[in-house]
């Protein structure tokens, strides 16, 4: 998949031919049977894993199924561990001393 100047997306088949791009292409796996919302690419495990298994990405309904108290202490927790992005004002603060 690839994209053109325009930002649109083109994807070609196995035998080189160019197709439409379909949902599944950007991660959009249908709409939830019970809500009508989009079922997203979702994976199961933890997502530090240098080597993800395939097996456990799964389509998942956000407003069905949201996030557990257990996913949300964990994103927590890899938001904490990540550096923080140094700004404009940090930059400036070095070159005051």
């Amino acid at each position: 998949m690839s994209r053109y100047a325009n930002k649109r997306m083109h994807v070609r088949t196995a035998g080189g031919q160019f197709r439409k791009p379909t949902m599944q292409d950007v991660g959009i796996g249908g709409v939830c049977p019970t809500c009508r919302h989009f079922l997203l690419r979702h994976y199961d495990g933890d997502p530090r894993d240098a080597h993800p298994d395939p097996r456990r990405f799964r389509y998942r309904c956000f407003t069905c199924e949201p996030e557990t108290e257990a996913e949300q202490a964990l994103a927590a927790e890899i938001a904490i561990s990540k550096p923080k992005p140094r700004t404009i004002f940090d930059v400036l603060k070095a070159s005051e001393k």
